[in-house]
């Protein structure tokens, strides 16, 4: 190693060196990427980032669901004591690089970030003006070293994500811009159930249009009616290589899905943003609804798509916080 990058491999002897390392019965590897992380705020908080690179991971890519930039004054984005003082991703790169950290960093730009900047937290479709305010907002974005636009159009669970309400032909508009500087589409995609063809067949449509490669996150058949049928999905996926569209898929080795239990609770109950979500659950009128809501949806919606057992026998809470920012 000379000036941390690797200078010579191979049979060395006779080479001398500052410092030698005696690796014997270890495995010596270049660092390893993690390509989808949450990490963005705890490494402000740390930037050390033990959790990673005492596993060798050197670079993580983040972004994937709701990205640190696009910011304006008033949006929510806190967590773990760390209150964003950046707009841009610019600003949040020079914050991270003004603490020091143990490895390097990629962000994605979300199409949920850029909703949440112009419209808010209204589920409805942006306006011809909002549509360009937002490109213009993923261009900046684009030139301050963005990997590319990301959508989450599919959570388990009843939580909506603004994303969510982005059709095809808004996230191609979106792409486009990406397209321009080299960049990627990726996509938590809309439909991972029986659907899960057409989820697919959507995110190549999106490369397609729009020219650009497609990563598409979690790829699975979530649920009991397509348990077995991944082959089916695969399947769209080759038909798409095959027609010219560079997709590809990523996957985690494990059969579980982990989300707060926030997404659980009717889609009603999020409208207006967690100021609003905390007011409906502390109302005493309306509580017996959602408890109704979430019992029926569990015991049925959930046992038919997701986990394919009964309810709340798929679910395990592994943690309860008593603080806020828990």
């Amino acid at each position: 190693m000379v000036d941390g990058r690797v200078a010579a491999v191979g049979d060395l002897e006779g080479s001398e060196a500052d410092r030698t390392i005696d690796a014997a019965g270890m495995v010596v590897t270049p660092g390893f990427i993690d390509m989808h992380t949450h990490s963005e705020l705890a490494l402000i908080r740390d930037g050390r980032g033990l959790s990673k690179i005492r596993q060798g991971v050197t670079t993580e890519v983040v972004g994937e669901s709701s990205s640190v930039a696009p910011r304006r004054e008033g949006m929510e984005g806190g967590r773990w004591g760390v209150e964003p003082d950046w707009e841009t991703l610019d600003g949040y790169f020079r914050r991270l690089e003004s603490q020091g950290t143990s490895g390097n960093l990629m962000s994605y730009v979300s199409a949920t970030q850029l909703r949440r900047y112009v419209i808010g937290e209204e589920h409805r479709e942006p306006t011809p003006e909002e549509l360009e305010e937002m490109k213009g907002l993923l261009a900046r974005e684009m030139e301050n070293g963005a990997l590319g636009l990301v959508s989450r159009l599919e959570t388990p669970g009843q939580e909506p994500t603004s994303a969510e309400r982005s059709d095809t032909d808004e996230l191609v508009e979106l792409a486009r811009v990406v397209a321009g500087y080299g960049g990627i589409y990726g996509s938590h995609i809309r439909y991972q159930d029986d659907r899960l063809v057409k989820g697919i067949e959507e995110a190549a449509e999106i490369g397609e249009r729009a020219g650009l490669p497609v990563e598409i996150f979690h790829f699975k058949s979530a649920g009991y009616p397509v348990r077995g049928r991944l082959h089916e999905g695969l399947a769209a996926i080759e038909r798409a290589r095959a027609r010219g569209v560079d997709i590809a898929a990523d996957i985690y080795p494990y059969i579980a899905a982990a989300h707060g239990l926030d997404t659980e609770v009717p889609a009603w109950t999020h409208e207006g943003g967690t100021e609003r979500f905390l007011e409906r659950l502390a109302d005493p009128e309306l509580r017996p609804r959602i408890k109704r809501e979430v019992t029926e949806y569990m015991t049925t919606k959930y046992y038919n798509e997701y986990e394919g057992t009964r309810g709340f026998d798929a679910v395990i809470i592994s943690a309860v916080g008593h603080d806020p920012e828990e």
